[in-house]
């Protein structure tokens, strides 16, 4: 091994180990603020998609089930105003799910897009196990 990269190898464990496996400090150091932003971005990505899809569930349940949610709700009505007001939160639910859906396909778009951004950019990350934590 080059002695030049056993100094980088060297400086970057220490660096590391500076830091107490941190991994936020560990790709700023190594890709710099750019690929953090982008990595803190895809994973808020995944989180908003991970919601939308438990929300799609939620409707989808709700509508087999002919349960109207109560943010679809209306104050008290009388039987025939019931009736209506049932039919029109039925037709509320079918779409709200059309709603989640498009979201659904347009928040996916996006990670994907980063997540082969970040694959092509970062190359090297350090193993061993000293990273640790979350972003």
């Amino acid at each position: 091994m080059d002695l030049d990269t056993e100094e980088i190898r060297e400086t970057h464990n220490l660096y590391i180990e500076s830091t107490h496996g941190n991994l936020k400090d560990i790709i700023k150091y190594f890709y710099g603020e750019n690929i953090l932003a982008k990595i803190n971005t895809f994973s808020k990505l995944r989180s908003s998609l991970a919601k939308k899809l438990s929300n799609l569930a939620f409707l989808k349940r709700c509508r087999e089930n002919n349960i109207i949610p109560q943010f679809l709700t209306q104050g008290s009505l009388k039987n025939k105003s019931k009736n209506i007001l049932h039919k029109t939160s039925l037709i509320l639910i079918k779409e709200r799910i059309h709603f989640t859906k498009s979201q659904i396909v347009q928040t996916s778009i996006k990670p994907l897009s980063i997540s082969l951004y970040l694959n092509s950019t970062c190359s090297y990350l350090p193993r061993g196990g000293m990273i640790s934590g979350k972003l």
